[in-house]
Parts: C-alpha cells; sequence; structure tokens
C-alpha cells in the first residue's frame, strides 16, 4: 500500500529544460528528480547542507525513498 506521506510535485523550472519532479515526505523537502538527459537517464539531486533544515528531510527509512523515487519516475513518464 503506497505511503500516504509522500508527495510528488511536478513542474517546469527555468533552470532544466523538461519537466522535474520533487519528492516531499511529510510535507519536508527530500529530493528533485531532473530528466533533461531523458526518461532512462534521470538524476536525483539531494538538498545540499546550506538548505534550511527545518524544511529538508536528512533522514528517510529506504523502503519510503525507494517507493518515492518510484513515484516520482512514474510522474515524470505521464
Amino acid at each position: 500500500m503506497p505511503d500516504s506521506d509522500i508527495e510528488i510535485q511536478v513542474w517546469s523550472n527555468f533552470d532544466y529544460e523538461k519537466l522535474i519532479a520533487e519528492i516531499y515526505y511529510k510535507g519536508q523537502y527530500v529530493a528533485l528528480i531532473n530528466q533533461d538527459d531523458g526518461l532512462e537517464n534521470l538524476k536525483i539531486e539531494l538538498p545540499g547542507a546550506d538548505d534550511d533544515g527545518e524544511l529538508v528531510l536528512r533522514e528517510i527509512d529506504l523502503s519510503v525513498f525507494e517507493e518515492a523515487l518510484e513515484l516520482a519516475r512514474r510522474e515524470l513518464a505521464k
């Protein structure tokens, strides 16, 4: 059963040629997936050390992270 605390936001950002997917868990930012190199070559970008610690999730269960990545991939493939 999907984790209802995972949120995927797909949108366009001027820093990228194609759509990106942002992953949030329990309202906190986890990662960004970009598809500028194609759906077969997705890239993950993790938050930097200077990102606001209250808005960024620094630790997440592996199974939740894997589920979030798969959901993001599916959203970008639509």
